[in-house]
């Protein structure tokens, strides 16, 4: 009887670990307004020269590490969406304000923007000049929740382990000139992916997620998004992308947004 009992403790936690999905369930919503009747995705995105910039992403200070990696997928989501485009990262935006002496008055709207959701036209209007564009986008990361779930046999043994994550994240686009936002998106996220192991959160996926579903809502001036899908595990970093555009279900323009 023990020898059995033996086999079984070893035999389930295996079988229940084969049976584990290795795919992402991910859902995400977006919501999109134009402020503004003459926002043209062509123009911000694709004029030559360019007439957009991407200012730093915006992240909760409890996060640490949290800006860089809304930073890094935010490029790609930016060249994935729009392959084509002339916007200027917010690496080069940084390194620009830098040499301009202006890291003081982004510091300044970084600053006031989270205490009161405005940015102050006359030092948006310093920072456009230097940057030699119209358009500025605010990527903005507002909350990161995460959570591990462990699946235990009746031997208390764990055999899957389902881990999951959730993001609300906004872009902003704004006049420089005027001070004056002409587009504004939000999105949240929920990946979940059960593993026969713990492991990473799967925050790049997410962030890419949200990010990708604003900027396709920006471009075909979709006044939000849709989507439910389960995809299968991404192998490598650079191809962590959970959903592709034409998996959203999209919503119509709003009404006067052209």
């Amino acid at each position: 009887m023990t020898a059995t009992r033996l086999l079984i403790a070893c035999l389930v936690p295996m079988l229940l670990a084969a049976c584990a999905s290795e795919g992402f369930q991910v859902s995400a919503h977006t919501q999109s307004v134009a402020y503004r009747n003459h926002v043209d995705p062509a123009l911000i995105l694709r004029a030559s020269p360019p007439s957009c910039a991407t200012l730093p992403p915006l992240a909760p200070t409890t996060n640490g590490g949290l800006a860089p990696l809304a930073d890094l997928t935010f490029l790609m989501s930016l060249r994935s969406v729009a392959p084509a485009g002339t916007v200027l990262p917010s690496a080069e935006s940084t390194a620009r304000l830098n040499q301009q002496g202006l890291a003081g008055d982004w510091q300044a709207l970084a600053r006031d923007y989270a205490t009161c959701g405005m940015l102050d036209r006359e030092r948006l209007a310093r920072i456009g000049k230097a940057l030699g564009v119209r358009h500025l986008i605010l990527p903005m990361v507002g909350y990161v929740v995460t959570n591990d779930t462990q699946q235990v046999s009746p031997f208390n043994i764990t055999v899957a382990v389902t881990v999951s994550v959730a993001v609300y994240a906004s872009i902003q686009v704004w006049d420089a000139e005027h001070g004056a936002i002409e587009w504004t998106s939000t999105a949240n996220c929920a990946i979940a992916m059960e593993v026969a192991a713990a492991g990473a959160y799967p925050l790049h996926q997410a962030l890419r997620t949200c990010w990708d579903q604003m900027l396709v809502d920006l471009i075909e001036n979709r006044r939000g998004s849709l989507l439910r899908v389960k995809t299968a595990p991404p192998s490598t970093p650079e191809t962590l992308n959970a959903t592709t555009p034409d998996q959203a279900q999209a919503l119509p323009p709003a009404a006067g947004t052209r």
